[in-house]
């Protein structure tokens, strides 16, 4: 009789750890799941933001800026991508948000923990303690039906369907791998529309800087030659001067709709030597010199 009783008591004990083993194995897994549901929620939301934060404060000059950094013909391909991935983006958000408050399975985590912690009680008291085996299963059976979400045995963890346990690995792709994809995509197209930005600003800054080209930066006395002045404000005037052995104004001339102006036909009547030729933007204050060179003439 005693040896029966001992062996009841042994397969119980047998029992709780299977269960406190199966408790751990499904909080662990409800908890990374919870966890990466979050996460994706959290990444795609602050992604989707920085897709929008260009076209929101830079406007039409933003779109303009990065079309000419990347080499779009048109500027609403820009908007165009940046509204493609953010609907891509904001839609994983949207989703990985629902998911976490409709299947949060926060409360039954804690019940598990609570039964867990339970569970380890009614094992020390069965194993140390003087609990007749019979009071030991009734409790048992109190603890675990309050934890039947929870599968009867660590093999069965993996494979259960439904909320109750961790989704299986045929529902692995659309949790994590289809969100990931999307993220990456949106990561790209940010970094692509920053790249975008720079090149556009650089290429900006290179146009709208001031230049002075001579038809020939070497000339001989009694030659012709023009000088066109590009990078000053539409509609501007620009002053064009010499120094040198000799030094005076060659004159002022009124800069046209993209910022350039050419005056053309000056004949060359100074003494040999170097001379800066330069353009003053008058309303602008821009300057640009370039260098000239006199040659005795034949």
């Amino acid at each position: 009789m005693a040896q029966d009783v001992d062996v009841r008591r042994q397969e119980l004990l047998r029992r709780i750890r299977t269960h406190q083993a199966s408790i751990n194995t499904y909080v662990r897994k409800s908890q990374s799941r919870r966890d990466l549901v979050a996460n994706v929620s959290i990444i795609s939301s602050a992604i989707a933001a920085a897709l929008v934060v260009g076209p929101t404060v830079g406007g039409a000059t933003f779109a303009e800026t990065v079309q000419k950094g990347l080499g779009f013909d048109k500027s609403s391909s820009v908007w165009r991508l940046l509204c493609f991935a953010s609907l891509i983006v904001n839609l994983v958000a949207a989703i990985s948000a629902n998911l976490n408050k409709s299947n949060d399975p926060t409360e039954r985590i804690n019940i598990a923990e609570a039964c867990n912690a339970a569970l380890e009680g009614l094992r020390a008291k069965v194993e140390f303690g003087n609990m007749s085996v019979n009071t030991a299963v009734g409790e048992y059976g109190q603890i675990v039906v309050k934890a039947l979400f929870v599968p009867g045995n660590l093999a069965d963890v993996d494979s259960q369907d439904g909320a109750s346990a961790p989704p299986p690995s045929r529902y692995r792709s659309a949790e994590v791998v289809m969100p990931g994809m999307a993220i990456v995509f949106g990561s790209i197209i940010v970094v692509m529309t920053v790249i975008g930005l720079l090149l556009g600003q650089g290429e900006g800054a290179a146009a709208d800087s001031p230049r002075l080209v001579l038809s020939s930066s070497q000339v001989k006395v009694g030659d012709t030659y023009s000088i066109t002045a590009s990078g000053f404000s539409p509609g501007e005037d620009v002053r064009f001067s010499w120094a040198g052995p000799t030094s005076g104004t060659i004159g002022v001339f009124r800069a046209n709709t993209d910022g350039s102006t050419t005056h053309g036909g000056i004949l060359e009547k100074d003494p040999p030597g170097a001379y800066a030729i330069t353009a003053i933007g008058l309303t602008s204050g821009r300057i640009v010199s370039s260098q000239l060179v006199v040659q005795p003439g034949n």
